[in-house]
């Protein structure tokens, strides 16, 4: 392979129209994320459904693989828009709901339709089927009245 030489410029432009690709593929074929907690939980209120926040940072390489392998995967969408409202935070910027602390990143927090009780809280990240599995996990959970402690 030729070696090329190209500058700091070029390899920052290089990664900015990368990571903009991602986010637009993300963002065109992942699942509805609403804006704020706040918003999520309106939704949940009067669809009875379970808000899922995922807690992350921009350059997460965790979250960006979680986005782009296993949100926009159409078995994960349907298990999410069914049962699930999504919203995402910023762990470095706003504070999790609840008074939550951060796991790190990507982590996911699985919150009652009434903003009160959490279901369950999990760090890290996982597979297309380990996801589901997860999903269908706080589900049942939240019919046995199982609850984080």
């Amino acid at each position: 392979m030729p070696k090329v030489d190209i500058g700091e410029d070029e390899v920052e432009a290089l990664a900015i129209y990368l990571f903009d690709v991602g986010r637009k593929i993300v963002k065109e074929h992942g699942v509805k994320i609403y804006p704020t907690y706040q918003e999520a939980l309106e939704v949940a209120k009067r669809e009875n459904k379970i808000v899922m926040v995922e807690g992350f940072i921009t350059y997460c390489r965790g979250c960006i693989k979680m986005d782009r392998e296993v949100f926009i995967d159409d078995r994960v969408k349907k298990a999410l828009e069914r049962d699930f409202v999504v919203t995402k935070i910023n762990v470095l910027r706003e504070k999790l709901p609840l008074g939550l602390k951060s796991l790190g990143t990507p982590s996911f927090y699985f919150i009652t339709s009434d903003g009160k009780r959490v279901i369950d809280q999990i760090v890290g990240t996982g597979t297309v089927d380990e996801f589901l599995e997860l999903l269908e996990d706080i589900r049942d959970s939240l019919k046995r009245g199982e609850f984080y402690k």
